[in-house]
């Protein structure tokens, strides 16, 4: 009698390519890590493309504020050196301004007129230069510091020639470096950088411009104020509101400080002129004293506005009549 052998199980394992094994009870754990190191990979990618492609951004941007930079740099760095047209201008006065005297039959110039001035730079020039250049090298610098962060994050996220429990492995390895040594807060720090830089060249534009003609200078002013008024707006409007769309990943902390200080200052205020406001009830309803609804309503409407004030609590006596 014929018995009915089961067919060996010719399957293989997709980690180690070894057969009758992708059945056994490794397989199970194999594919949990595989399924761990898919959603480890997904959430690391993610947050690191969305770095990688700021920086992209960031680098277009310095480049092309770069190139502008040296545009103006080129044509206001004569301003530094003597000019060589006014030289020779003054040696044609020198010589036209010569005594000639005659001695012996023969006409001989007099003593030449040196000058012993030094070339000395106008203020506006050295102020123009000294800020330009250094606009353009925080923004180079700003440029390079991009590329070096970008290459971080490009080494973190190679491991694609291991196994999932190795790359997992490796991934927890790597991982509190980037938070131990503020990868994510070096790349934070960049744009904030970039706008230094164009903060020094707009304040060196505004010295340029006054200088090549007061009118222009007086239209550029106004311009820079106002780009500078809302760059800091936005970096103080988060303390007014948590809601506040305008945040800085660097600045988080500071925001929460200083948000926390803001709010204990508003109540401090609210209850100093709530005491104001109650010392005014008090004294009214002594010159009042024959009618008691003289200062009910009044204390009443301050004491709902008082409760809504936040950290504060008690009970007002007028709302009790």
């Amino acid at each position: 009698m014929d018995v009915a052998h089961p067919e060996p199980n010719t399957s293989t394992c997709p980690c180690c390519s070894h057969p009758n094994h992708a059945s056994g009870p490794g397989s199970s754990s194999s594919d949990a890590w595989q399924k761990m190191w898919t959603k480890v990979r997904e959430v690391d990618a993610r947050k690191i493309t969305g770095t990688k492609e700021d920086l992209d951004t960031l680098l277009v941007f310095a480049g092309l504020f770069s190139a502008v930079v040296t545009t103006f740099v080129v044509d206001s760095y004569a301003s530094l050196q003597p000019d060589s047209m006014d030289e020779l201008v003054f040696l044609m006065r020198q010589s036209l301004s010569q005594n000639y005297t005659i001695a012996d039959g023969v006409l001989r110039p007099g003593a030449p007129v040196i000058s012993d001035m030094p070339f000395v730079a106008p203020l506006w020039a050295v102020r123009v230069n000294g800020l330009w250049f250094a606009s353009l090298i925080v923004s180079l610098s700003t440029a390079s510091f991009a590329m070096l962060v970008k290459q971080w994050l490009i080494a973190y996220l190679a491991m694609d020639w291991i196994s999932p429990e190795e790359q997992l492995r490796a991934r927890q390895f790597r991982h509190p470096g980037l938070k131990d040594w503020r990868v994510f807060e070096i790349a934070a720090v960049l744009p904030l950088l970039l706008h230094v830089s164009l903060g020094l060249f707009f304040l060196g534009l505004c010295f340029y411009t006054a200088a090549a003609n007061q009118l222009v200078g007086r239209s550029t002013l106004p311009l820079v104020a106002g780009w500078a008024f809302f760059a800091l707006l936005t970096v103080v409007a988060p303390l007014v509101s948590p809601r506040c769309p305008y945040r800085i990943t660097l600045l988080k902390a500071a925001l929460r400080i200083g948000r926390y200080w803001f709010s204990s200052r508003v109540r401090w205020m609210c209850s100093r002129l709530l005491d104001f406001a109650r010392f005014c009830i008090r004294l009214l309803s002594k010159l009042v004293p024959s009618n008691n609804d003289v200062h009910v309503a009044p204390c009443r409407s301050i004491c709902i506005l008082w409760h809504r004030v936040p950290g504060r609590g008690g009970r007002c006596h007028a709302t009790a009549v």
